[in-house]
């Protein structure tokens, strides 16, 4: 600011008014302060000043927005809740993202709000969110989907992550229609490896998060390690060590006395979404009939 200052007011605003300010966009700029108070109202009116009309101020600041949201999260209506359950690698995330896709505005996608898969190695190549910005982003999504006849949601421990979900929504997903989705162990071996490994940094990031989870699980003393049967390219013998001796025993444990209303082959990740509507389709149709 102070390079921006030195040469004078003119020469300031020709620098802030680039492209980025100029660019037609159907958002305004928001400005804010803890309270909303003289710093951001000043930079508000100074840029409304020089042309920038997008630029505009948070009434109440940041305290008044999460009081705001606060209170739509405790609110919040659900519609009638289906929830994808199943072993980890079933690929629910894919099933639930290609619904959307085909149905857009009918899921809510917890994981992509928190930015981790909710697993011990569940922020490998991903970012995860604050707990505050976990929050911003399940409050922006519930007013997309607000009048929505019905969401699907992907079933949840009580936080993603270290990321704790809001009452209400936590009361939908552990009240709703559960639906399993299962695949073989290939397929599961498979949807794994190319979504931890798609990129170079989940593949730089995985080997430390791997030491984690080997502390929890029962091995053979003369067992090698899985950062070993990393290392040496072995990845579906790990998937497969993973799943059977951690990550599908903790699962059935979690998943006991639950009732499932369907059960679906998620080989095909299209089709599979497809099922998921089907039902619901059928599913809402009965409940309208027996209104």
């Amino acid at each position: 600011m102070s390079q921006l200052v030195a040469p004078g007011l003119e020469t300031m605003s020709a620098e802030l008014m680039e492209p980025l300010w100029q660019a037609p966009h159907p958002q305004p700029i928001v400005f804010h302060c803890w309270r909303g108070g003289l710093r951001s109202r000043s930079v508000v009116h100074f840029l409304r000043a020089i042309g920038c009309e997008r630029a505009t101020l948070l009434d109440g600041g940041w305290k008044a927005y999460r009081t705001h949201l606060s209170s739509e999260l405790d609110n919040w209506q659900a519609p009638p809740v289906y929830v994808l359950r199943g072993l980890t690698g079933v690929g629910k995330t894919l099933v639930l993202r290609a619904i959307e896709a085909l149905q857009p505005g009918s899921t809510l996608d917890l994981e992509e709000c928190a930015g981790h898969r909710s697993s011990l190695l569940g922020m490998v190549g991903l970012n995860p969110t604050t707990q505050k910005l976990f929050d911003t982003r399940l409050g922006a999504r519930l007013r997309q989907l607000a009048g929505a006849p019905y969401l699907v949601m992907e079933g949840e421990s009580r936080k993603v992550g270290s990321r704790i979900i809001a009452e209400r929504v936590w009361s939908a997903l552990s009240n709703g229609v559960n639906l399993e989705l299962h695949a073989p162990d290939e397929v599961r071996v498979r949807y794994l490896c190319t979504d931890y490994l798609a990129t170079e940094r989940g593949r730089m990031e995985l080997p430390a998060q791997l030491d984690l989870v080997e502390a929890r699980m029962t091995r053979k003393q003369d067992a090698e390690a899985l950062v070993d049967m990393y290392a040496r390219g072995a990845h579906a013998e790990l998937v497969l060590e993973l799943l059977e001796r951690y990550y599908d025993p903790l699962y059935r444990h979690s998943e006991k006395g639950k009732h499932y209303a369907a059960r679906i082959d998620t080989s095909d990740v299209q089709g599979a979404a497809q099922q998921v509507l089907d039902f619901i389709a059928r599913h809402q149709r009965h409940l309208q009939q027996s209104s």
